[in-house]
């Protein structure tokens, strides 16, 4: 997946080494691969304990990640088609959310136990990767994607 990432191809389209019909292949396949990661959530076993956090608030926020990614995926298909200021102010915003999201996840996590978080974290991990492929996460998805935008 890394090297179809959402941020590295939007990068390689606007530094035209990526042609737009590929661009729109690429990030259909991170669509379907979220997809897939979100519908995966709900099989997740959780120990009785963690229930009620899983099914409150880690989930949800986990889901919400997924959507995030899919979002900036389907918006960046749509820049390959008209690139515009506009849009990737959206793409923008959609990664702001991810970030939000990693965050709650990763607050609420401490009150569950260490198997629920082994499972977090795992989710987590592969979050940015899926994202951005980009080596400073810590400063946020959405900093990075801003900053490819940057004319």
């Amino acid at each position: 997946m890394s090297q179809n990432a959402i941020i590295p191809l939007l990068k390689q389209f606007r530094e035209k080494t990526l042609s737009a019909n590929d661009l729109h292949e690429k990030l259909e396949g991170i669509v379907q691969f979220c997809e897939r990661k979100q519908n995966k959530l709900g099989q997740v076993r959780i120990l009785a304990t963690d229930l009620e956090s899983w099914q409150t608030y880690l989930k949800p926020a986990l889901e919400l990640s997924y959507k995030g990614l899919v979002a900036a995926a389907k918006m960046g298909q749509e820049y390959a088609k008209n690139p515009s200021q506009e849009i990737a102010e959206a793409i923008v915003y959609a990664f702001v959310q991810v970030d939000k999201s990693i965050a709650f996840v990763e607050k609420h996590s401490s009150n569950v136990s260490s198997e629920t978080q082994s499972i977090l974290q795992e989710e987590i991990s592969q979050l940015p990767q899926d994202a951005s492929n980009i080596p400073t996460i810590q400063q946020g998805h959405a900093q990075v994607v801003a900053s490819i935008f940057n004319d």
